[in-house]
């Protein structure tokens, strides 16, 4: 295989697995601010619901519960949290290949999913 092949593939697989990327870094973004106690920092990315929230718990698995809704090099999407709905993250797109994110903002609206 050429090196203009290996380049496209790898342009290919990074495209397609994008949102899996992202859901890793944010993850690992947000549980090392908590496992370090980096509060400060989760303050300032964090609405105050979601900052309480995210304080009193040891670890969290991330899920994206919608596609990118984001534009440009803003990422947003609704989240899962430790199997809660009703999380918001928002992020900034510093480069497609290789994947690399920024957090900016995390928000929690308890009831958004109570009827």
């Amino acid at each position: 295989m050429s090196i203009v092949g290996l380049i496209g593939s790898y342009c290919l697989w990074t495209a397609v697995t994008f949102d899996e990327h992202a859901e890793d870094y944010i993850e690992r973004d947000i549980n090392h601010l908590i496992h370090a106690h980096r509060y400060q920092e989760l303050r300032k990315i964090s609405n105050a619901a979601a900052y309480k929230w995210l304080k009193k718990t040891n670890h969290v698995k991330l899920t994206f519960a919608t596609d990118d809704q984001g534009s440009g090099n803003l990422g947003y999407y609704a989240a899962k949290i430790n199997g809660r709905y009703d999380f918001f993250v928002t992020f900034k797109v510093k480069s497609l290949i290789p994947s690399r994110f920024s957090l900016i903002r995390i928000t929690y609206y308890p009831s958004y999913h109570q009827h």
